[in-house]
């Protein structure tokens, strides 16, 4: 592919190439982990273990595994055919006698066995259905294909934003917890003014009032967390915990998506793939149910052998070989051909349809993930400052503490300030990578994620 001209372009790609080389450092970092009892693992291995066992996924390889064999299916329909039958009966004939007089003579019974053979070959040669089939049975087995790449980023997407939700949840809690001992701290503290008459009642009451607002915003991040630390466990495969790592953004802003990365979002997209191949198989259903106006030919031979022999008369034995051509005319079927012809039309205009929503849907989805990168990036820096300020300020009140300048309370108010420069951070850098992996699975570039050893490498492969 050529490099773009235009300089906004060529920045956003030196943005994303600095990106990928940093998912990749991200990948490289990690350690391989056991899955067994309780440890960290990192998002590569929790993906991957994600693909194993999302049942979303799972359900989606299925379906492609069914879908793939439409074309096999299809294919019966313009091979030979060969149909063997045989039987062997011992059968009994009965009959009854007469006289002049008109009255009943004895039974008389015949006991024979009779058997017999056929083989009939049969060739299709003018079967335009048939052709139209195999074409479709194709076309729905590249769509099953289509599909399953766009299950396994949808399932990629959902253990991105899972892994950074349970980090996110985790550091919000922390930050809660160290700002409810800030305030338990300053109500303690304001009790004992209020007791010297010192402070207000009123600062007491709001301070308490302050605790028990943190204690419910406890309790409900608790569940939240409680929620998807389930989900996390079952797709881990164990009592495993989310490793955080230092991320660095690039400080180059990634701009407005150009033409150049839409056009590889309509190129390569999974999704929009699957609606493409979706109007081929209607328009070939349409042309699959017109055929059913067309004659058809067929070369058929068989060969048939029959044996009746008999205990008290003579037997017959005898062989019958054809070959030749076999002409099928429709003639009337009462409209069912023509109403499903006009079915299948209205279900192509229909899939057409589908397919400019998908395209429309993904050039807002490009801009709008193009839009939380950097607003990603933005807060990661704001979270940086944060963090270096509170690290600063908590130094500094550690001093001034030790001096007698600060209380237990502004110490413990530094601490949570720290810990909400965490929270932050972490917010930050994973909304970032899970907006880093989304733009990349638009452009369908994501391919066997589970099967590559490095990131680097893989997203690579999708610039």
């Amino acid at each position: 592919m050529a490099l773009a001209s235009n300089p906004k372009e060529v920045t956003a790609r030196k943005r994303l190439a600095f990106g990928v080389s940093l998912l990749g450092a991200l990948w490289l970092a990690c350690g391989p982990v056991s899955a067994q009892g309780t440890g960290s693992v990192n998002l590569e291995q929790f993906i991957r273990g994600a693909l194993e066992r999302d049942p979303e996924f799972l359900s989606a390889k299925a379906a492609r595994d069914a879908g793939v064999e439409n074309k096999n299916i299809a294919l019966a329909g313009l091979l030979p055919s060969v149909t063997v039958t045989a039987s062997e009966f011992p059968d009994s004939e009965s009959t009854i006698r007469t006289n002049l007089g008109g009255r009943y003579g004895p039974w008389s019974t015949r006991v024979y066995d009779s058997s017999n053979q056929s083989i009939i070959i049969r060739q299709p040669l003018i079967r335009p259905r048939n052709w139209v089939a195999y074409l479709q049975g194709s076309s729905q087995a590249e769509q099953a294909e289509a599909r399953l790449r766009f299950a396994k980023y949808q399932a990629i997407l959902r253990a991105t934003e899972l892994y950074r939700d349970h980090l996110v949840l985790g550091a919000e809690l922390g930050a809660l917890r160290s700002q409810l001992a800030f305030w338990q701290a300053r109500a303690r503290q304001l009790d004992e003014m209020r007791a010297k008459g010192l402070a207000p009642v009123t600062d007491a009451l709001e301070a308490t009032a302050e605790e028990s607002n943190i204690q419910r915003e406890i309790a409900g991040k608790e569940k939240e967390l409680a929620f998807v630390s389930s989900k996390f466990k079952l797709l881990a495969g164990g009592a495993l915990q989310p490793a955080r790592l230092k991320l660095a953004a690039p400080s180059v802003p990634l701009g407005a998506a150009s033409a150049e990365l839409l056009s590889q979002v309509f190129a390569h997209n999974p999704e929009l793939r699957a609606a493409q191949n979706a109007i081929q198989v209607a328009e070939l259903e349409v042309r699959k149910i017109n055929a059913d106006h067309l004659p058809t030919v067929d070369l058929v031979g068989n060969q048939i052998y029959d044996n009746n022999a008999s205990v008290v008369a003579l037997g017959r034995e005898s062989k019958t070989t054809s070959l030749g051509l076999q002409l099928t005319l429709p003639i009337f079927q009462g409209g069912q051909v023509t109403s499903s012809a006009r079915q299948a039309a209205a279900n192509l205009r229909r899939a057409q349809f589908d397919a400019q929503a998908v395209r429309h849907r993904l050039q807002n989805d490009a801009a709008k993930i193009l839009g939380e990168i950097d607003t990603a990036i933005k807060h990661l820096e704001y979270a940086r400052k944060l963090s270096q300020y509170a690290e600063t300020n908590l130094v500094s009140i550690r001093q001034q503490q030790s001096l007698g300048f600060k209380t237990s309370p502004d110490l413990l108010q530094a601490e949570f300030l720290k810990q909400k420069s965490i929270a932050e951070e972490v917010a930050a850098q994973y909304s970032w990578v899970a907006a880093e992996i989304a733009l990349i699975a638009l452009k369908g570039g994501l391919e066997a994620l589970h099967e590559q050893k490095a990131m680097s490498t893989l997203f690579s492969a999708g610039f």
